[in-house]
Order: C-alpha cells, then structure tokens, then sequence
C-alpha cells in the first residue's frame, strides 16, 4: 500500500552564549495560542477516527467480512483536520514540534494484494508548516530551509510496499514495509519505513464526520537528515538538531464512484470492471541488472559513437550528449507507450539525485523528433529526449524489438501506428533498457526486460548507482 509523506523541520536549539542567548532562546517558548488550540482539535478529531471503528480494525481479523468483494479501490486523503504531518526534534529547552494539515494525493489499492497498489504522489505544502512561533516558521520557509518561494511542496512518491498474505480488508489493520522516494528543495533521496494501515467500514459514526464511504486509516513515522536536502541546520542563529522525527497520521476517504465494486451489488455478483490505469511491474531485486541473452551491450563496452537526432530535428552524437559526464541511457518503445510515459515521469522525480551521483538520465526511443519533444513537454522532463527513428542506437545498444505482423496490427486497433510514430516503414522499437555508463563512456550497469510492462524503481536505479560509486 501507500504512502508516507515526510518534512524535517525545526528544532531551536540552546546555544547557550551568555544571558542575552539565553533569554532570546527562552522568548520562543512562547506558542501562539491559536496554533496550540488548532493542534488540540485535530488531535481530538484524529482520535475520534480511530474510536469510529469501534474496535473493528485488529491485526487479529484473519477473514474478510461476509459479502465482501476482493478489488481494487480507490482512496483519497482527506483534510479538514482528519490528516495531519508533523515532525518533532528534543531541544534542550523543548521538545519542537511542528504541523500541518496541507495533505493531498491518493491511492488505488488492491485489496487482495496491496504490494500492486498505486499511489500518486503525497504531497505537502511546506509553506503551511507551522511550530507555533511565528518568528521560526518564517525561517522555516526560507531560502535555507524549504525555500517555498521556489519549492512550495514536499513530495513522497511510493515505489514498493512488502506483501500481505490474505490482502486487506474492513476490520483488518495491517504493518507494511514499504519504500519510496521523498523530494524536499529539487533532491530526492530514497525512504523506508513501516506504515500502520487500518481499514475501517463505513458507519454511522463515520457518517458524523461527513464521510461516505470506507476509510483507511495510515500511520508512520521515520528519521530525516536535514543536510540530505540541503537544509542548514541552523535558524535564526541558533543551532539544531541535524535529524529529525517526521510522524504521518492519514485519514484517507474511499472514492466510491471511482471504485470497481458498485455500492449495492449482492456478494455473488460479479463486480462491474472500470478500466484500471496502467501501473508498472515490479521488478524482484534479483533480476535487477539483468538482461535476456542476446539484449543490450555488455558491461565493459563502450558506447557506440553512433548518431541521432535532437528535439529540433539535427543530428547529434552520444558523445556529444554525454560530453564527458556519466549517463543513464533509456530506451523506450515510445510516447504512445502508457509503461514508458510512467517510467520516464518516474525518472524525472529522481534526476536531480541521479546527477548528484554522476548519472543524467538520457531518454532514446523511435519516435520522430516532433514525438520526442511531445513526450518531453508533457512529462515535463529535465532531462534530454533524442529520436532514433532509424534504429542506429538501438541496433549498436542491442535492444531492437521487431514488431510482428500479429503485433503491429493489435497495436494499430488500439489506436497506436508505430510507423507514423517513427516515420519510417519498419515495425521495429526498443526493448525497454536502461545501460549505466561512466563518465570514460564504458557500460558498467546494463538492465533489460522482455516485458515492457516491468521496469526498475527509482530505488533500485539510484541504489545500482550508488554501488557503482564505491
């Protein structure tokens, strides 16, 4: 299942200096009362929640309710004081604490088997974090710590959640191991931790709160280091603390119209199927770095020197492109690829962390330079795109997939024509790879998969690079 979100944050620390420091530290244990009442509510609401289960929700609940359907299901965060992250820090003088409850994103769960959950992205409005001293939380939004101007939101993105025997369901609580990736400032560093994952029924007392539906009720906590994103770890010149303890407490609201199950079907019908959205395979940490026999370049090799084409169309080398620097190369099938278009959007969120350790992520598919900038412009993607509508890097990369006539024609009803895609009259497009290269332009990390629904987390990819740097 899903998520964490996550903000360090502040503490002031006493650095003691003489008695002017010592009055000045001591000025700021002064909350506003507002903040502090505020703060109360939400705790009185955050505990309602989890009495409206009355007692249903248990890690001793090994079935599933009577009538109830197996599927997926889509949940949404809810605000208005049901959701809520903080981050707390002892100081010498006091425990800091800081809030918010500017929370959104959501997750289509997979009831029978919760590590095939998607989650968008939970997302966190910096700006509206608030330790109840005004003076501190100016600081906190500022260019040495979270810098909102330019980066107003934190962002965790879940990538791989352990698997649950049995599923989850209403009345089971649930501790999932999960992963991701958190992006504070425009860095992106990986995230583990263990999430408490409650599903309540929906009931009367449910209804109080305005909700409609079931709820899933998410709880985690975990360290962050502040020098990790840049942060300083100083403010309003005192010191403080370098890790802090980020606590997420979640309320998320089922979707029903946007659920598979319809409200009302009896337990023996068959539920009515929504099209899900694509969502990518993962892929088990030992085929990480593999390939099949006979895809992609060794490890060892050099790049090939060979020519594509940019975004405006002009010819340009790889050399030229990786000009000295790392690289990971991508081949992708295309924009018209649901997969690809997740992988490259995926990859974006990481490039920053990616280049820090030497790697620029470089995106190659068939489609012509028109499509390629297409597909940059939508995802948004700041790293370069190039078109190789004519197969010369995916033929010296080793990674051209022949479409068969069977294949072209079931793309062509799905409404994809790979030849007005590449320009070209050949069915052919990538096996999606991904080649590591040093900055000397040798392959030291190769990945392939014949599946082209199955690709490497970010997780994995930045791990891969990490290795390679010791």
């Amino acid at each position: 299942m899903n998520l964490k979100l996550i903000l360090p944050a502040l503490v002031v620390t006493h650095a003691a200096v003489g008695a002017g420091a010592f009055f000045f530290a001591r000025s700021l244990l002064v909350k506003d009362p507002e903040w502090v009442q505020q703060n109360q509510a939400v705790d009185k609401q955050l505990a309602a929640l989890d009495a409206a289960g009355g007692g249903q929700v248990s890690t001793e609940v090994t079935s599933p309710p009577a009538g109830f359907v197996q599927g997926t299901r889509r949940f949404a965060v809810q605000n208005h004081g049901m959701s809520r992250v903080s981050f707390t820090s002892d100081a010498p003088l006091e425990q800091i604490v800081g809030t918010t409850t500017a929370v959104s994103g959501d997750v289509t769960l997979d009831a029978a088997a919760p590590e095939r959950s998607v989650s968008s992205p939970i997302r966190v409005a910096v700006g509206t974090l608030r330790t109840g001293i005004d003076k501190r939380d100016e600081h906190l939004r500022g260019e040495t710590w979270f810098h909102t101007e330019k980066y107003p939101d934190a962002e965790f993105t879940l990538e791989r959640v352990a698997p649950l025997p049995g599923g989850l369901w209403p009345g089971r609580t649930a501790n999932l191991d999960i992963q991701g990736q958190l992006a504070i400032r425009g860095r992106t560093r990986p995230v583990s931790a263990q999430a408490t994952v409650g599903w309540v029924a929906h009931s009367p007392a449910l209804a109080k709160f305005g909700i409609d539906g079931d709820i899933l009720r998410v709880k985690t906590s975990f360290e962050v280091t502040l020098a990790d994103f840049g942060m300083s770890a100083e403010v309003i010149g005192q010191k403080v603390a370098d890790v802090v303890t980020v606590e997420l407490n979640l309320t998320l609201v089922e979707q029903k119209a946007a659920n598979e199950t319809a409200k009302g079907e009896s337990a023996t019908a068959k539920p009515k199927e929504k099209p899900a959205g694509p969502s990518l395979v993962p892929v088990d940490d030992s085929r990480v770095g593999k390939a099949p026999d006979g895809v992609g370049l060794a490890v060892g090799s050099a790049v090939p020197g060979v020519s594509l084409a940019n975004l405006e169309g002009a010819a340009v080398t790889l050399k030229s492109i990786l000009d000295g620097r790392g690289a990971a190369i991508v081949f992708y099938r295309g924009g018209w690829c649901p997969y690809c278009n997740i992988q490259l959007r995926e990859l974006s969120r990481a490039a920053a962390r990616m280049n820090e350790l030497g790697y620029q992520p470089i995106a190659i598919s068939v489609d012509r330079p028109q499509g390629a900038a297409a597909t940059q412009k939508d995802a948004t993607l700041p790293f370069p795109v190039l078109s190789d509508s004519d197969l010369a890097a995916h033929r010296a990369f080793n990674v051209v997939h022949e479409a068969p006539a069977a294949e072209f024609e079931k793309l062509k009803g799905f409404g994809i024509d790979i030849e007005a895609a590449s320009g070209r009259g050949h069915h052919s497009f990538a096996v999606p790879s991904i080649f590591l290269v040093d900055a000397a332009g040798v392959v030291r990390w190769v990945h392939a998969d014949l599946d082209y629904k199955a690709r490497p987390t970010n997780a994995q990819l930045l791990a891969a690079m990490e290795a390679l740097k010791k």
